[in-house]
Order: C-alpha cells, then sequence, then structure tokens
C-alpha cells in the first residue's frame, strides 16, 4: 500500500514509467494506462511488481524466480479472474 500519504497522478505516471524501464528494459506500451488505472483504484503497488515480474516478457528475458521467491504467494488482478 502507498503509505507516504495522498501521491499525485504524476508520481503514479512516473513509478509506472519507472517500472517498464526496470523490469522489461523497455518504453510502456497500450497497458501503461492500465496500470496507472490499477494504481489509482488500489493504491497497491506490489499488484503493479507482481504483474511485471510474473509477465511472460519478464520471464523469458531473466527466467523463473527460486525456489524460494516461487513460494510467494502471487497476487490476481480482477481482470485475470474473469
Amino acid at each position: 500500500m502507498l503509505d507516504s500519504g495522498p501521491i499525485n497522478f504524476h508520481t503514479i505516471m512516473a513509478f509506472v514509467v519507472m517500472r517498464y524501464f526496470g523490469y522489461l528494459r523497455r518504453d510502456p506500451d497500450v497497458l501503461y494506462t492500465r496500470w496507472i488505472g490499477v494504481l489509482n483504484n488500489t493504491g497497491d503497488l506490489r499488484v503493479m511488481v507482481d504483474g511485471f515480474i510474473n509477465s511472460v516478457e519478464y520471464r523469458t528475458r531473466f527466467g523463473r524466480p527460486s525456489a524460494a521467491e516461487a513460494s510467494i504467494p502471487r497476487v490476481k488482478l480482477v481482470a485475470e479472474s474473469a
């Protein structure tokens, strides 16, 4: 959860862009606005980070997580459960 009080829209946009650069090492794609919406609705940064590190793109590039990392429960997005 976001602990430091209210965060403005520009901070959320910057956070999402930095996850694309940091985790996927590329510019944002069409899902950029979806991730901004997720953060606006939930305020939970873990949901987005989980989405990036469990993506096919990330795992293809960097491999699967270790056994210790794999034992951490995965957060599901509402759109994934439908």
